[in-house]
Parts: structure tokens; C-alpha cells; sequence
């Protein structure tokens, strides 16, 4: 198990810091002439960075350019530029994405609405494995801190991707794609300090085996820790994560190429509860979350003749989820995937079969417990999809779907229609229709927790008239015991289309837009009330399929680059439209509708203003989130982060980065329901770092 306090890293920072120091003497001896840097990206030519290879869109590689869907593709070089030191701020340098930071380690992150904490529309994979709780049908981010120095690019779907990826890719596909260890060899030290977080990032790569070995490759070991500082509106709120890992990969004997990751991860965080005992008395109280995890992911791929090849990938991941004195969650998850692609002419046919298990032991407590305590879960899927190229491959047509069988869901398809059609070198145009399907969790089957209610914090009952119900806090159970094949499964039906063109040899644009129709949204209307002592109340909920909704919106994005300057402009407007069904009274999450912004407008500029010296800006406006008007506002907001990185010698960065910088501090999101953790303003911060390699 891997445990790691701040003070344990202490001394590492120290010794790092000193040793960066003593080297500037005999750097600033080197003549200017003795080294050379370059920045790779701004290096490369703009058709090339519209050309950069896809895989997230149909599970083989494409060019984004031909891509029929909104796509795009963050690489490592984007991410090492930019002011970010964590996988969530990476998240907004893309385009579409609704990002917001609830409290040091709590975040929000979707795509085309439904925001919250855990969005269960939005799909996350890491290597095209799916790390989302079987609890909640979503992401718990503090212990998904996938370490940025390991990440070789991050590919996004705006848009249904249920036809290849199944059930949960409703609004969208996030895909953090790791390094092939190939491209981690020799050592390299990243270290930021700061009045908000300190980071420490460790890695090693070297060769394996040798020529005359059955088995040769490469591996790469790596540590990476990180310290948040309490934020300003609660006290002892610090949070730490912490992640080793290693991976090999190679190539066998008969052409087989294989790789294998393992990491252990451990978060250690507060969370802050409103909380009943065993005799009803409420407290508001810091909640530790500890958590303890352990993955391994397998893939093996060879290629058969110059037009086949398969694939095979196992994953597994187990981890201990500690919130004691509310619940103490063990789960274990099992992944196996076979894929089989065959090309003949203008034909290009992927079929692919997989089979994904659950096992979860929750310990009760007086605040949750779940019916049963122990379950297995699992569902298995097959899905195909073609794709024909006419007239010289101008023009491309995909058609598949996925069948999934869910064990307590039943079975249902995800189909999906694309064509794209490169009608000039530079312009392409794309159409699409889908349809995707959410999948239910754990939490709507079976799973009870008593929660101290407050509606001016928790607007979930906002509007409602209730006789007689105090405002004051009480409890709050939600209650989902269903018979096999009674769950919701709330449906998307999505149409699509987009332009994308090179206008010059140095701008880009890239236009999409979307209708969407939502079927069967589970809404939670009120069915009982019970007092206990007057100054309390228990609300029982159940979920039913009384909703229905439509969204619409248009994302913009423009590319400029000149000489050794860049700008990535993005524009998104959102509007999302719910409604209950005929025959139901409450629509108690009516305020969906408001809760994304309905514009964002960011601005990304990247500047090398000396040989070895670079500047980046990034400009991000909000738009206000009008359903907490009432309550507590999110109002709009701008942030301007920048970073300075300035290559000292061929194996010395320094850099400095300022985040929020205009603005002491603000509120980015709240989170809606009777599980509340009390958000907390971002703050205004600034780091120092260093990185040294060789």
C-alpha cells in the first residue's frame, strides 16, 4: 500500500531546489551558441498540426481533419506550455468542456450539460478504459490524478460516442492517452512550489532485454506527488495525492506488440458533510476521504497482414474508498476487450466483443448502507462499424452500432450514421446522427444515506410547496430498490454537423453544431414525508423515467500561428431545455436547465519571444449559472493564467506560473443534492518549478 505524507517529500524539495541552484554557475558559463531549443509544436507546420492521428472517434487510427464528429486532440506539448499542473486545469485548454473546481480536489467536469459532480453522461477513459465508479456512474477525480508528465495527449469526442464505447457516452468522450514508455527513457525531475500547492514528479525509463532476447522493450518507472494547500473559506481542508507506476513495453518474437502498466495511487482529502449520528443529531463536519488503489491494464496488438490486425486488453482496478464515519467502500473492477479490423479496398470493418465486471462491499454505518452490502455486477457488449471511402477517399461513410446486456438493465443497441466529405485539400464537411444510452449505478439500486438537509444550501427541493415543512435541516434518503429490468436508461438522440478548413497557410477553423433530443431522463420526485420532532424531516426518493429535454449549441474554434507566436481562440454557446413527462407534478431538477453556462470564450496565446525564453496566456470566461441565482450565485467569471518557461541549459527548464491572477478569488460551481460538500473560491496562486533530465 502506498501511503505518503507532505513531510516524507520535504527534504526531496530542499535537495532538488539546491541542486538547481548550484548548477546556474556553470550554466551562465556556456556560450549561447553551445545549445540549441526549439519548442517541437510551434516548430511544426500547421497542416500537420491539423493532421494529427485520432483514435477515441472509431477505435482505430484517423486524421481529426476527416474526423465526422467534433473532435480534438490535446497533446503533451499543449499541456507542458500552458499554466497547469494538474489533469483538471488540462481539461479546460479544450474546447466545449465545462470545467469547474468545487474545492482543492473536488471538480466538475462535462461536456454539453448535466454538469455536477459526478456526470454520468460524460464517459472518461485512461487508454480507452473506462474509470468511472460503478457507485455513481462517474469520475471521483481525486484519485484519477493521472500525472501530467505521462500523459502523450488527451483525445475529445463532443457528442454521443455509444456506438464504440457503450453506455455512459452520452454528451461526450474523454480519452487520456499515456506515453508509450519509448518515449520516457533517461531521467527526468519536475518540481513546482507555491502558495497554494507544491508538486514533485519523478521519472526513469530505460531499455529491456537485448537483440539476442525473446522479449525486448522499454520500461518506465515513475512518482509523482501532490500537496494542496487548504483553500481560504474552511480550515484544514489540505488534500495530498500520490501515484507510482511502471510500464513496459515491447515487441515479441512473432511481431506481437505488447505493453502492460501497473500503478498504485493514494489520496488523502477532506470533504465537508452534513452529517446525522445514531440519535438524529446534526453536525457539520470535515469528512476525511482515504483512498487506496491499485490498476493494471494489459494490451496486446499485432497486425496481421498489410490489411488486418487485432487487439486484446485486460484492465483491473481495486481500491479501498475510506470516508468513515460515512461509508468505507471496497471495489474491485474487471475489464477484458477483443478487437478485430480488416480493410479490403474501399471497405474498413472493425468488430470488436467485451465483458466488464463489478464487485463492490460497502460497511454500513449510521449514515449509509447499501441493499444488498455485497454485489456482483456486470454487463458484456459487441459492437461493429464500417467505414466505405469513395471518389479517391474524398468522401467517407460510417455506419455501426454497439449492443450492450446489462445484468440488472436488460440489453439495448447505440447506433450510429457518419459522413464526411473532404470536398478540397483544405475544407471538410461532416454530418452525423446517434444515439447513446446512460447507464444506471449503483446509487439508484439499493443504496440509502441519511443526510443532514438544509434548502438554502441544497436547492434540490427549491419551488416546491410543502404545508407545514419547517426550513430547517432534516434527513434525506434516496431509495432505489428495483426488480431486473425496472431501472432507467435515459436515451440520446443527437444530429450533428460541422466545417473544418484550412483558410490560410496559417489560420484554421473549425465550426460544429448539434441538436439534441433526451428520452426517459430520471427525475426524483418526493413520495413520502415523515417529522421526526418537528425541527426534521425524511424525504424517501425514487428515480422514474419522468423526464424529457432537448439541447442545442454551436463551438467555434479558430487556430493562428506566425512565425514564434500562436493564438487558439474557442467560442461556445449551450442551451438546454428539461420538462416532465405528462402525469408528474414534481420536476425537481427543472434547474438542469440553467445549470451550465451558456457561453464560454477562451484565449490561448503562446509566445517564444527569445530563443530560449516562451510565454504563454490563457484568457477563460464563464458565463453565470442562472438556477443558483437565488441561492448561492455562480456568477460569470474571467480567469488569466500565464506561465513563463525559460530553458536554461538543454537539461534545465525553469518556469513560473501564475494562475486566477486578476482576481482574488471566486466560485467556479456548486453542487446540487441533499451529499453536500461545501464549495470553497478558487483562489488566486503562483508556483515556482523546475525540471532536469538526462
Amino acid at each position: 500500500m502506498l501511503e505518503v505524507k507532505s513531510g516524507w517529500f520535504s527534504p526531496l524539495f530542499g535537495i532538488f531546489w539546491v541542486c538547481s541552484l548550484l548548477l546556474i554557475p556553470s550554466v551562465q558559463a556556456l556560450e549561447s551558441d553551445q545549445f540549441d531549443v526549439d519548442d517541437p509544436l510551434l516548430d511544426m507546420e500547421l497542416e500537420s498540426l491539423m493532421d494529427l492521428s485520432f483514435n477515441s472517434l472509431s477505435k482505430h487510427e484517423e486524421k481529426v481533419s476527416k474526423a465526422a464528429a467534433a473532435v480534438f486532440v490535446l497533446t503533451a506539448n499543449d499541456i507542458e506550455r500552458a499554466g497547469v499542473t494538474n489533469v483538471i486545469e488540462a481539461f479546460r485548454l479544450i474546447p466545449g468542456l465545462n470545467v469547474a473546481r468545487i474545492n482543492s480536489t473536488t471538480s466538475q467536469v462535462s461536456i454539453r450539460g448535466f454538469n455536477n459532480t459526478f456526470s454520468s453522461s460524460l464517459l472518461v477513459l485512461v487508454d480507452g478504459r473506462s474509470i468511472f465508479s460503478p457507485l455513481y456512474s462517474g469520475v471521483f477525480w481525486e484519485q484519477h490524478q493521472i500525472p501530467l508528465s505521462i500523459i502523450d495527449r488527451i483525445e475529445v469526442v463532443r457528442g454521443p460516442g455509444g456506438a464504440i464505447w457503450g453506455s455512459n457516452a452520452v454528451n461526450g468522450v474523454i480519452n487520456i492517452i499515456t506515453k508509450s514508455s519509448q518515449l520516457d527513457q533517461g531521467f527526468k525531475a519536475t518540481t513546482y512550489v507555491g502558495n497554494q500547492e507544491q508538486l514533485i514528479d519523478l521519472k526513469y525509463g530505460d531499455a529491456l532485454g537485448n537483440d539476442d532476447s525473446l522479449l525486448t522493450g522499454t520500461w518506465r518507472g515513475y512518482v509523482n506527488y501532490h500537496h494542496y494547500d487548504e483553500w481560504t473559506d474552511w480550515p484544514d481542508t489540505a488534500a495530498e495525492t500520490a501515484r507510482v507506476g511502471l510500464r513496459w513495453d515491447g515487441l515479441l518474437a512473432n511481431g506481437i506488440d505488447w505493453s502492460v502498466m501497473f500503478d498504485n495511487y493514494y489520496t488523502d482529502t477532506q470533504q465537508i458533510h452534513r452529517l446525522f449520528d445514531s440519535e438524529n443529531n446534526v453536525d457539520i463536519s470535515e469528512v476525511g476521504v482515504d483512498v487506496d488503489g491499485y490498476v493494471l491494464n494489459t494490451a496486446i496488438n499485432r497486425r496481421v497482414d498489410n490489411n488486418g490486425e487485432w487487439s486484446f486488453q485486460f484492465y483491473s482496478e481495486y481500491y479501498i474508498r475510506d470516508l468513515l464515519p460515512q461509508s468505507y467502500v471496497k471495489q474491485s473492477i474487471n475489464d477484458v476487450s477483443y478487437q478485430y479490423r480488416f480493410k479490403s479496398g474501399f471497405s474498413s470493418l472493425t468488430l470488436g466483443a467485451s465483458y466488464r465486471g463489478y464487485h463492490d462491499d460497502y460497511d454500513a454505518t449510521d449514515t449509509f448502507y447499501a441493499n444488498p452490502s455485497e454485489e456482483y455486477n456486470y454487463f458484456y457488449s459487441v459492437f461493429f462499424q464500417e467505414r466505405l471511402s469513395f471518389f479517391r477517399d474524398e468522401m467517407e461513410l460510417t455506419f455501426g452500432t454497439k449492443y450492450e446486456h446489462h445484468r440488472f438493465q436488460g440489453g439495448y443497441n447505440q447506433p450510429t450514421l457518419r459522413y464526411a466529405w473532404q470536398f478540397t485539400q483544405s475544407n471538410t464537411v461532416w454530418t452525423a446522427f446517434s444515439k447513446a444510452t446512460q447507464a444506471a449505478g449503483r446509487w439508484q439500486r439499493g443504496v440509502h444515506w441519511r443526510i443532514a438537509y438544509d434548502p438554502v444550501f441544497d436547492p434540490l427541493l427549491y419551488g416546491v410547496d410543502i404545508p407545514g415543512l419547517p426550513v430547517a435541516e432534516g434527513f434525506h434518503e434516496i431509495n432505489g430498490e428495483y426488480e431486473k429490468g425496472s431501472l432507467v436508461e435515459t436515451k440520446l438522440y443527437s444530429w450533428e454537423a460541422g466545417f473544418r478548413s484550412q483558410l490560410t497557410s496559417a489560420l484554421y477553423f473549425d465550426l460544429s453544431g448539434y441538436y439534441n433530443e433526451y428520452d426517459d431522463l430520471y427525475l426524483i420526485p418526493p413520495i413520502d414525508l415523515d417529522f421526526v420532532d418537528f425541527e426534521y424531516y425524511w424525504v424517501t426518493q425514487y428515480f422514474e423515467e419522468s423526464g424529457e429535454g432537448r439541447s442545442e449549441g454551436v463551438d467555434l474554434l479558430l487556430t493562428y500561428r506566425q512565425a514564434e507566436m500562436d493564438w487558439r481562440v474557442s467560442v461556445s454557446y449551450f442551451e438546454l431545455d428539461l420538462w416532465a413527462k405528462d402525469g408528474f407534478e414534481f420536476d425537481l431538477n427543472v434547474g438542469q436547465s440553467d445549470i451550465d453556462p451558456r457561453w464560454q470564450f477562451t484565449l490561448e496565446n503562446n509566445w517564444r519571444f527569445l530563443p530560449k525564453w516562451n510565454l504563454n496566456t490563457f484568457v477563460r470566461f464563464m458565463d453565470r449559472a442562472p438556477f443558483f441565482d437565488v441561492f448561492k450565485p455562480v456568477p460569470s467569471y474571467t480567469t488569466v493564467d500565464l506561465k513563463l518557461r525559460h530553458q536554461l541549459t538543454p537539461d534545465l527548464t525553469l518556469y513560473m506560473v501564475g494562475k486566477n491572477i486578476f482576481d482574488a478569488e471566486h466560485v467556479e460551481g456548486r453542487i446540487i443534492g441533499g451529499s453536500p460538500r461545501v464549495e470553497e473560491k478558487v483562489p488566486r496562486s503562483w508556483l515556482v518549478g523546475a525540471s532536469l533530465s538526462w
